[in-house]
């Protein structure tokens, strides 16, 4: 399934039906399936368990300052591991979003080691953060398109930004 793809698109405008639709009290929880969902299809098993473990490691690691450090490094060697692939030959092997989901989370550990933020103590809301669909697919189209920091600012919701994305992967 392409980013802009009639699949892709159903399935953008019917996660953000649902999320409309949905009480707010599920919406969250909502937004991390689906985003779950998505990664799976999109990349397979091995490499969503690799996504939901970093986070989960980075969730835990950054409550200690000495734990932080190690799972910055361990989230730098995965990134440059994998970016490495295909110099040696192999491709095919490189995660969806794998640049911006560890640039976000060694972001956060920095964060969280400098004193900057307080460490998430939802895991929920901390793995809907990291796999937020729509933000790993805004940035693989960053080259197609430039989102607007005004146009960012205005929104609200979920539904305000796959309203967005959608408006520009269309636009195209």
């Amino acid at each position: 399934m392409g980013f802009a793809t009639p699949g892709f698109l159903g399935f953008l405008a019917a996660v953000g039906l649902l999320y409309a639709a949905a009480p707010r009290r599920f919406r969250l929880s909502l937004s991390l399936m689906t985003s779950v969902l998505f990664y799976f299809q999109w990349s397979g098993l091995a490499f969503t368990l690799l996504l939901l473990g970093t986070t989960l490691l980075t969730f835990f690691a950054a409550r200690s300052r000495s734990a932080s450090l190690g799972a910055l490094a361990l989230v730098c060697i995965l990134l440059v591991g994998f970016k490495t692939l295909p110099l040696l030959g192999i491709v095919g092997l490189i995660p969806l979003g794998i640049s911006y989901y560890s640039f976000k989370l060694a972001g956060y550990l920095i964060d969280c080691y400098m004193g900057e933020i307080e460490p998430e103590l939802q895991l929920a809301r901390f793995l809907t953060f990291s796999a937020f669909f729509p933000q790993i697919v805004a940035v693989e189209k960053a080259f197609r398109f430039k989102l607007s920091t005004s146009s960012v600012r205005g929104l609200k919701n979920v539904g305000d930004f796959i309203a967005l994305i959608t408006s520009k992967l269309e636009a195209g």
